[in-house]
């Protein structure tokens, strides 16, 4: 599968950044959804890192 995967800058746009993830977990809370833990866990780390790099 690596063979296949692209990599390089142009894929940011798809990225999901800090703030999108903390959106999608509000609204998902909000709603009262359950997204796959896999899925949750994702979200969570990543909204995560914005208040890590913001306290550095």
């Amino acid at each position: 599968m690596s063979d296949i995967l692209e990599t390089g800058p142009h894929l940011s746009k798809y990225s999901l950044n800090p703030t999108v993830c903390r959106g999608i977990l509000t609204r998902t809370a909000r709603r009262r959804r359950n997204l796959p833990p896999e899925l949750r866990a994702a979200l969570e780390q990543t909204a995560a890192t914005a208040t890590t790099e913001a306290a550095a």
